[in-house]
């Protein structure tokens, strides 16, 4: 049955068939339009989709940039923030439309805190730009050019020159690319020199006129032909990808290159009649910039020291398009001007111009070459002249980042820098406290707490180290009279200081030192009155007389009190203890010479000149009188501080364990070790330093027992004080 019905129609109206039938087929008919209708509506739907998708890609590629049409040229830009001689700082200020501010008018604020105007220098100079050509070498070239010249790519030469010729031997610099399926170096960047580079310019074969195509100008091209044809295709893009590298990171060893080129404005100039044209999809044009050139677009447009001028050559309508007599259409190729790309590059790019080199009117062609001249040589050049600003930074702490505003009378400009790591910076001075000279460092900037400073003694290479903590200088290590002293630093990470400069000072002959002593009356040549006499013998006898008191106030105490006789005792234990170690007797097998052979002389810290004796076999030195024979009133001295042993013409001294140590021509002892002690040597302790010196044994005769030797007071320093004879 199926089988002999006739095929269906839109009403089906077949009588044969049952109705069954009918409705089945209705049925279908209905569930294909519906099927046919989503399917359209489903592509509508994509279409929309897709034409949406493209335009939110080309919004936000728009965003991304900014708009050069809408832009505002009368800013300031910042080519570059110096720092090599922090903290002295030189801000590069460009503005793109060539005016330049004021130099009288510029202030500078710097972490919100405004540099006093006296303190910023500002100058106009000119340090030059840096150019980048990109000349099109594709086969669209041949097409009509300006009223008098064969075809394009005479146009894009003759602008090239002319671009060479207008910059400055002196400052500039310039390099030149040709572009079709590859990009050709033409000219590496170098300095400008405008003969030079017309040479190269009107010899280079890319550049020279443009060859038939392969397989002649009347044969359509085949895949083949335009494979085999470098110039059926154009890497723009890539071109200025090349530029932006050529103009960023060039691969030169030019000083002069390397030394000037980040501190130049950048241009690159761009002389083209169409798009972007690539291997994969020949004849197809793409007026998009790739994802990778974006990318490297934004870097330097964050840097704001780049501006591109493209330069559209020949016509975009058709028929003032194909070449001129003699050269021939080549067929397959169409020759009007698409403008869409460069166009784009100039919106994108701050600062940057578009402009359209084309007439077909000889009358107006001079007038639009002069146009090109003020629009984009001037304004090209105009970019090498700048405001360098200079100030002196508030050192604080590598790494560090510091924010600068720059503001003239109307205009203002942000960047910010990151304090380099510098070495200290000291100078040397000589100040007088009290009777004493005092050579010292004197820091002029440090990003780091000093940890050594070494002197020079008229230009000598041997340093003498400064003691802490004010690294001042020992002059008892100087000989004395006119010396020329300077003095390097170096801070707690390691980093020295340049020599300073060198301070002339008379270094005194230092003081004959006179032997320290409680009391000293008369002199060897006359007589002691009976005062002194009287004086004398209570002096010598003072102990003696101390002691039979306290033994007569012990006696009356223990017979009054019986009681009272064990604490009596005990005061007693105490009392003799305390006696002792005023008292303590030279050793029997000492001499009475010992007592003035050897003598610790102050050198710093104390009265310069003051002695201190030696005179037993053990002498202690610290801060508690009732421990030590010399006292020393220092708050880093220790109560028992050190001791000075003496073994037959032998010294030795020992560090008690104290507090911050003993030191040994500035070595640091280990507590509780004997070390030898020589003559001249230079014990410190505390903030005082003494040298230890023999004054020869001309009194020594024979041993004697404890009692016969007269007992040697305690001497006490105190600083500022003169511990000398009255």
């Amino acid at each position: 049955m199926v089988a002999l019905c006739p095929p269906l129609d839109a009403a089906c109206a077949c009588a044969q068939c049952g109705f069954g039938l009918c409705h089945l087929a209705l049925f279908e008919l209905k569930r294909r339009f519906y099927r046919r209708l989503w399917f359209v509506i489903e592509e509508r739907k994509m279409f929309y989709f897709r034409r949406w998708m493209v335009l939110l890609v080309l919004l936000i590629t728009l965003l991304t940039f900014h708009v050069g049409l809408a832009q505002n040229n009368n800013v300031l830009t910042v080519t570059k923030v110096d720092t090599s001689a922090y903290p002295q700082i030189q801000v590069l200020l460009s503005a793109p439309n060539g005016d330049l501010p004021d130099p009288s008018t510029i202030q500078v604020t710097e972490d919100g805190n405004v540099i006093a105007a006296d303190q910023v220098e500002a100058e106009e100079r000119r340090t030059g730009v840096a150019v980048a050509v990109l000349v099109d070498a594709t086969r669209s070239m041949r097409g009509q050019g300006m009223p008098g010249s064969t075809d394009r790519m005479q146009d894009a030469r003759e602008q090239a020159i002319a671009i060479a010729q207008a910059l400055d031997f002196d400052t500039d610099l310039i390099s030149i690319f040709a572009f079709h399926r590859d990009v050709v170096t033409v000219m590496p960047l170098e300095r400008v020199d405008g003969g030079a580079v017309a040479n190269t310019v009107n010899t280079a074969e890319v550049l020279g006129p443009i060859p038939d195509k392969p397989g002649g100008a009347a044969r359509r091209p085949t895949v083949d032909d335009l494979l085999a044809d470098e110039r059926a295709f154009s890497s723009f893009s890539p071109a200025v990808s090349r530029a932006i590298d050529e103009l960023t990171n060039p691969q030169t060893s030019d000083t002069y290159i390397l030394e000037m080129l980040p501190r130049m404005q950048k241009v690159i100039v761009i002389l083209s009649d169409g798009c972007d044209d690539t291997l994969d999809a020949p004849g197809t044009a793409t007026c998009t910039i790739p994802l990778d050139v974006q990318t490297k677009l934004q870097d330097v447009i964050r840097e704001g020291n780049l501006s591109i001028f493209s330069v559209g050559l020949g016509s975009t309508n058709a028929n003032q398009s194909n070449p001129r007599p003699p050269l021939q259409a080549d067929a397959g190729f169409r020759y009007a001007s698409r403008f869409e790309l460069l166009q784009l590059y100039a919106q994108q790019v701050p600062n940057s111009h578009f402009f359209p080199l084309f007439t077909n009117d000889p009358n107006q062609a001079d007038a639009l070459r002069e146009s090109f001249r003020s629009e984009i040589l001037e304004a090209m050049v105009n970019r090498g002249d700048q405001v360098i600003v200079r100030y002196t930074s508030q050192v604080g702490s590598a790494g560090q980042q510091r924010r600068i505003q720059i503001n003239d009378a109307t205009r203002q400009v942000r960047t910010q820098f990151e304090e380099p790591r510098i070495p200290p910076s000291v100078t040397i001075i000589g100040e007088q406290r009290g009777d004493q000279l005092l050579i010292r460092p004197e820091t002029l900037y440090s990003q780091a707490p000093l940890a050594r400073v070494d002197y020079y003694i008229d230009g000598n290479t041997v340093p003498i180290p400064g003691d802490p903590p004010m690294f001042a200088l020992d002059l008892s290590h100087v000989e004395p009279g006119a010396r020329r002293i300077s003095l390097e630093a170096t801070d707690q990470r390691g980093d020295r200081s340049v020599r300073s400069q060198e301070l002339p000072v008379d270094v005194p002959v230092p003081p004959t030192p006179v032997p320290s002593s409680i009391f000293s009356p008369g002199t060897p040549d006359r007589e002691l009155t009976f005062v002194e006499a009287m004086n004398l013998f209570l002096f010598n006898n003072i102990i003696s007389l101390i002691t039979l008191f306290i033994v007569i106030v012990l006696a009356v105490f223990v017979l009054i009190n019986p009681r009272g006789r064990a604490a009596a005792v005990q005061v007693g234990s105490r009392v003799t203890g305390v006696i002792q170690r005023m008292t303590r007797p030279i050793s029997a097998t000492s001499s009475i010479g010992a007592a003035a052979d050897f003598v610790l002389v102050v050198r710093q810290g104390g009265t310069i000149g003051a002695e201190y004796p030696l005179p037993n076999l053990n002498t202690y030195i610290g801060a508690d009188p009732s421990l030590v024979d010399i006292v020393l009133s220092d708050p880093h001295v220790s109560g028992r501080h050190a001791s000075v042993n003496r073994e037959g013409d032998d010294l030795f001294v020992t560090d008690l364990g104290s507090t911050n140590g003993t030191l040994v021509n500035r070595q640091q002892l280990p507590p509780n070790t004997r070390v030898p002690l020589q003559v001249k040597d230079m014990l410190t302790i505390g903030g005082m330093t003494m040298e230890c010196v023999w004054r020869g044994a001309a009194a020594q005769g024979p041993a004697v027992e404890p009692s016969s030797v007269a007992q040697q007071p305690t001497v006490a320093y105190q600083p500022g004080q003169n511990n000398g004879n009255n």
